[in-house]
């Protein structure tokens, strides 16, 4: 676990329980993005990304399904870049 949440007032527990929900989470939204279900993708990596805010795949994720669900048009593509740069730099 990367973060520093349980210095916070969070368990330990919960911040692990958090953690493994969001990779659950996580792998069924990669499943449904696989299957080319990108909106509902997109809902599920949004409910990993707030149950473990300090993994990027999620928002990752999240940037590449609502590109797809724009239709990959130019500004989608401007939009997911500009969320994608910065994990790129991490």
């Amino acid at each position: 676990i990367r973060s520093g949440r349980a210095a916070t007032g969070e368990s330990t527990s919960d911040v692990l329980r958090k953690s493994l929900e969001a990779d659950r989470i996580g792998k069924d939204a990669d499943r449904m993005m696989r299957a080319g279900a990108f909106s509902q993708a997109h809902d599920l990596f949004a409910q990993a990304h707030e149950l473990s805010p300090d993994e990027p795949e999620y928002v990752a994720g999240q940037a590449w399904c609502a590109f797809q669900v724009a239709g990959r048009s130019p500004d989608a593509a401007k939009a997911a870049r500009a969320v994608l740069a910065p994990l790129v730099a991490e």
